[in-house]
Order: C-alpha cells, then sequence, then structure tokens
C-alpha cells in the first residue's frame, strides 16, 4: 500500500496503492470538473443520456455514501478528468495489471473488496490481497432512474476505445474474472486513474 495520496480539483483526497510497477488510485473517482476547472455536466435524467453525446456524470447517494458515475464522454474529453499527474488507466494498464495479479482469470477475486457490506454474498474464492478495493456500485443505464447491479457488479471505464466503442473492464460477484468488453458509451461506469 503506497502512504501517498492524491487530491483532485474539487478537494477529493484518494487513497493510492502500488501493485507491480503501477501505482493506482484506491478509490473510484469522484470529481465533478474537469482539470482546468470546467463543470462535468450532471446527468439527472438517464432516459435522456442515451442522445447525449458530451461528457456527462451520475450522482448516487446510499447512506452517508456518494458515488459518482460517469459516461465515456467525461472519460475521453480533452479536459481530463484526473488530477495532474494522474490519468485514467487506459486499456494496456489494466492489462499490465491483471498479468502482475496472475491473469484476467482470477484478477476480478484479488482486486475488490471482499465482505457482506459491499458485495452481495461474495464468492468464496475471491480475495483481497492487493489493496485495490473494487467496490460493487453498479452501472447507471439509460432506461432506469436507479443504479442497476448494487452489490452485485462494478463497471470501470478504460481511455481506451476501438472501432468507436470503448473498453471497460467488469467485476462480478459470482466471478473471479476480471471482464474485458467493449461498452455503450452512454452508460455511467467508475472510473479508476493511474499515476503517470
Amino acid at each position: 500500500m503506497c502512504t501517498e495520496s492524491v487530491v483532485d480539483i474539487d478537494g477529493n483526497e484518494y487513497y493510492t496503492v502500488q501493485i507491480g510497477g503501477q501505482i493506482w488510485m484506491a478509490e473510484n473517482l469522484r470529481v465533478t470538473h474537469y482539470r482546468n476547472g470546467e463543470g462535468i455536466y450532471h446527468v439527472t435524467d438517464p432516459f435522456a443520456s442515451r442522445f447525449m453525446r458530451l461528457g456527462g456524470y451520475f450522482s448516487h447517494q446510499k447512506g452517508r455514501a456518494t458515488w459518482i458515475h460517469y459516461n465515456w464522454y467525461a472519460v475521453s474529453d480533452a479536459r481530463n478528468l484526473a488530477p495532474v499527474g494522474w490519468h485514467v488507466a487506459t486499456d494496456m494498464e489494466w492489462r499490465v495489471l491483471e498479468r502482475h495479479i496472475g491473469g484476467s482469470s482470477i484478477a476480478g477475486g484479488k482486486l475488490r473488496v471482499i465482505d457482506l457490506d459491499h458485495w452481495y454474498d461474495p464468492e468464496k474464492q475471491a480475495h483481497s490481497q492487493f489493496g485495490f478495493n473494487a467496490e460493487p456500485f453498479g452501472f447507471q443505464g439509460t432506461s432506469y432512474r436507479a443504479c442497476l447491479m448494487v452489490g452485485d457488479w462494478a463497471g470501470f471505464w478504460t481511455a481506451s476505445s476501438s472501432f468507436g466503442k470503448p473498453w471497460d473492464r467488469t467485476f462480478n460477484k459470482d466471478s473471479t474474472k476480471l471482464h474485458r468488453n467493449r461498452g455503450n458509451p452512454n452508460i455511467g461506469c467508475s472510473v479508476r486513474c493511474v499515476k503517470d
């Protein structure tokens, strides 16, 4: 575990963790402004978000906890979501992380927080041993106002795309695998950053 922390433009502080040669945020990004100080559009109507082609975030509240999901247009915006000296993790950086853990077939279990306060019925083979602390904040779809699959699933955008479709990584409560998918850029997913 790293002892350093990083602060975003909004003043949110994040713990960090070194895994192999990479230094990752050990928490999901929660910023609501781009690096240049301009606000990220706050999406309050997920139904309308299916037609959006601009960066936006969805905010969710559970008890005292607030978390943020971003659409991929915010992730890929040139104004940059990440704090200075950091960047949204690329598809290749996720691959490097997976290889260090032992491959995608087990990385999903080893990188998530494992307890019933977070994941519903966590897979017994999963072990949170690297300090990455992936939490099951689900995702924001474009057809429902509520956040979907909270407690069962976690989705993270990468900064990479192919043929117009962004790559993401997903964790599932029933599997130790870290899944790689092409995502819908209009939905909301979590974001993790890596140190430059």
